[in-house]
């Protein structure tokens, strides 16, 4: 019986989808304020890389860069850093947990949940509630004008 309900926890970790790894590493960790704490970090860590990556619209399309941008390397550091610290403080994890912690040990694994876990939750955001920070689309003032009623710079 043990051993059918190991191998069903391992497909079911195999199986997870990134945002639902993410989910789960967020489930692990201990206060509101921590995960909300980690998740701002990945939002800032998604924004420096789309920034910072070449692209073909970009000016540094044809240079290569061999290394991360300070402040890039400086928010995964420390996005790895937390994952770390919350897989060594846990006790007792599940057959589940355990493999999702360790999946986190690669970086590349960390950005795809980030990603798929923020893209999922923005999607949510946006279709529950409008978010009156975003400037409309409709035809009407341009974007530096909504941001002046704002009363902030665009």
């Amino acid at each position: 019986m043990k051993s059918r309900e190991r191998v069903n926890q391992e497909e079911t970790a195999e199986s997870l989808r990134p945002q639902q790894r993410m989910e789960i590493f967020l489930g692990i960790m201990g206060s509101d304020e921590a995960r909300e704490h980690f998740l701002e970090l990945g939002r800032q860590y998604l924004r420096e890389r789309r920034r910072t990556t070449a692209n073909t619209d970009s000016e540094n399309f044809f240079r290569q860069i061999r290394y991360s941008p300070p402040q890039r390397a400086a928010l995964h550091n420390a996005i790895m850093e937390i994952i770390g610290r919350v897989a060594i403080q846990k006790r007792n994890p599940t057959k589940i947990e355990r493999r999702v912690m360790n999946d986190f040990a690669s970086r590349e694994e960390v950005v795809a949940s980030l990603e798929a876990y923020l893209e999922d939750k923005k999607t949510l955001v946006s279709e529950d509630e409008p978010d009156d920070d975003k400037p409309h689309t409709r035809p009407g003032p341009s974007k530096a004008a909504f941001w002046h009623r704002k009363g902030r710079e665009h």
